[in-house]
C-alpha cells in the first residue's frame, strides 16, 4: 500500500507537469493562430508546437493511466498474492451442547455450548472472536432465507465490535475452545410458526472474525456458520426432529449439525 501511493503520488506529480507545460504550448499556440498575419516560417514552428503539445498530452495520459493502475491494483495484487488458501488462516468452528436443553417455568428455553475453534490454514488468525445467537426464524417463504440474512447481519456488526467473546489468537494445528449460555424467550419461541404448535425448530447462527498479517498489511477474515439445534430419537436411528415446548431435551440427544448453504469463508 505504501508503494502503491509513493507511485500514485510520483504520477500525480508528473501528470501536473506535463499537463501544465502542455497547456502552455497550446495556449501560446491559439493566441499565434489568431493574428491576422503569420510568416510561413512561423506557422511551421506553430505546427511543430502543436504536435509537441499533442503528444504531451498523450504522455500525461500515460502517466495519468500507469499511476491509477498501479495505485487501485496493488491492494489486489498484494490480496491475490498473499492471501491465497495456503498462505492464510482459514478458522472455522464446531459447536456441541455441554448441557441439556432445558426449559424455565416462563417458557422460556437454555442452552450451554462449547465452541473448537480449528485454523486449517498456514498462519496464525489473531483476536479471533465469536459473534452468534439462536433464533427461531418465522415459518414462511423466508424460513431459510432468515437465518441466512441474520447470519450475514451479524457478521457485519462483528467487524467493529471487538468485545465479542474471544478465542485469542488461533494458531494452524490447534483447537481453542469457548463455552456460551444462550436463552430463547417464551414469546419467540411462540412466534416461530403461524399455528399453536408443540415444537419448535431454533438455529444458531454467528461469525467467527479475525485479523491476519500479510506483507506489512492487516488483513480482516471471517467464517459464517448456520447451526441446526434438533433433538435425536433413540428408537429412530439418525433421526433429528423439532424440540418438543416445555420438554428438556437431555445432552445425549442434542443434536447440532451445519445447515446446508449455511457456512461461508472470506
Amino acid at each position: 500500500m505504501r508503494f502503491a501511493g509513493f507511485v500514485g503520488l510520483i504520477a500525480a506529480i508528473s501528470f501536473g507537469l506535463v499537463f501544465g507545460v502542455a497547456l502552455y504550448f497550446a495556449t501560446h499556440y491559439w493566441q499565434e493562430q489568431r493574428r491576422p498575419r503569420i510568416s510561413q516560417n512561423k506557422k511551421e514552428r506553430l505546427d511543430r508546437i502543436m504536435w509537441l503539445w499533442i503528444w504531451l498530452g498523450v504522455i500525461a495520459g500515460v502517466i495519468a493511466s500507469c499511476g491509477a493502475a498501479v495505485y487501485y491494483l496493488t491492494p489486489v495484487f498484494v490480496a491475490a498474492t498473499f492471501t491465497q488458501p495456503k498462505e492464510r488462516p482459514w478458522v472455522g468452528v464446531d459447536v456441541a451442547a455441554l448441557d441439556d436443553i432445558r426449559f424455565a417455568d416462563d417458557g422460556s428455553a437454555t442452552v450451554h455450548l462449547k465452541f473448537t475453534a480449528n485454523n486449517s490454514g498456514r498462519m496464525p488468525a489473531n483476536n479471533a472472536r465469536i459473534r452468534a445467537e439462536v433464533i427461531c426464524p418465522h415459518s414462511d417463504n423466508e424460513f431459510v432465507n432468515a437465518t441466512i440474512k441474520r447470519r450475514d447481519e451479524i457478521c457485519a456488526e462483528a467487524i467493529h465490535r471487538l468485545d465479542d467473546p474471544s478465542l485469542g489468537t488461533v494458531f494452524p494445528g490447534k483447537t481453542p475452545e469457548l463455552t456460551w449460555s444462550f436463552g430463547v424467550d417464551a414469546h419467540t419461541i411462540a412466534a416461530q410458526f403461524e399455528r399453536p404448535t408443540k415444537f419448535v425448530c431454533p438455529f444458531l447462527v454467528g461469525c467467527v472474525t479475525y485479523t491476519f498479517s500479510a506483507n506489512g498489511q492487516e488483513l480482516l477474515g471471517q467464517t459464517g456458520f448456520v447451526y441446526e439445534v434438533r433433538k435425536g430419537a433413540p428408537e429412530v436411528p439418525g433421526g433429528v426432529f423439532c424440540i418438543p415446548i416445555g420438554e428438556n431435551v437431555p445432552r445425549s440427544e442434542v443434536f447440532i449439525f451445519k445447515s446446508t448453504n449455511g457456512d461461508f469463508a472470506r
